[in-house]
């Protein structure tokens, strides 16, 4: 797991980090996933969902996808 540095203060006390990733097309945007929200953090600003309000996920994966090894959440 990687772990943007600037995560770590964002959280709450009894938030547990889950997932962390760098996003590959926005420099210096990361997507975080705890065990209580949803978080896309960037230098300009942060935005957030709690997990209590997402209703449905569904994974989407091209064939492009799948041999860049991506895929989209919706």
């Amino acid at each position: 797991m990687r772990e943007a540095p600037e995560v770590s203060h964002l959280l709450l006390p009894w938030e547990r980090l889950l997932w962390s990733q760098r996003a590959r097309s926005l420099r210096r945007t990361f997507h975080v996933l705890t065990d209580f929200r949803l978080l896309r953090i960037s230098p300009d600003d942060c935005a957030e969902v709690a997990l209590h309000d997402i209703q449905d996920v569904r994974r989407v994966e091209s064939s492009s996808d799948r041999l860049l090894g991506t895929s989209t959440v919706i």
